[in-house]
């Protein structure tokens, strides 16, 4: 059964992501769907950053999958706890876990900042 979807923000794509790591693309408007990627265990996170680029959180770790070649691009690493939830938009994406929110700039995927949880956070 699927967990997670998202919708891309030009309505015309959607992605889902299923208990055992598969990741599917659904284009809304042809009706059709395909599998891009597939790696366990899936924690939680589930968004699109850029037009072609899905991002998937796999316990503490980040993956930036490129939905039409179906390759992974990056990881995006530094979080300790899984990651649960991730949410990006033209420029930086966010990705948070019980540990902290880190804030990357989508251009080079390069860390912006980090906030620390917990009840001494600091940014850093």
């Amino acid at each position: 059964p699927l967990q997670r979807v998202t919708i891309h923000s030009c309505g015309a794509i959607a992605a889902a992501v299923d208990g055992h790591g598969g990741v599917y693309v659904f284009d809304l408007l042809r009706h059709t769907r395909a599998r891009v990627w597939q790696e366990g265990p899936f924690s939680g996170a589930l968004c699109f950053a850029r037009a072609n680029e899905v991002l998937l959180s796999v316990s503490n770790k980040v993956r930036v999958i490129d939905v039409t070649s179906h390759k992974h691009l990056i990881s995006l690493l530094g979080h300790k706890a899984d990651v649960s939830f991730a949410a990006a938009n033209e420029q930086n994406a966010l990705t948070f876990s019980s540990d902290r929110l880190m804030l990357w700039q989508i251009s080079d995927w390069s860390l912006l900042r980090q906030i620390e949880s917990g009840p001494e956070a600091q940014l850093i």
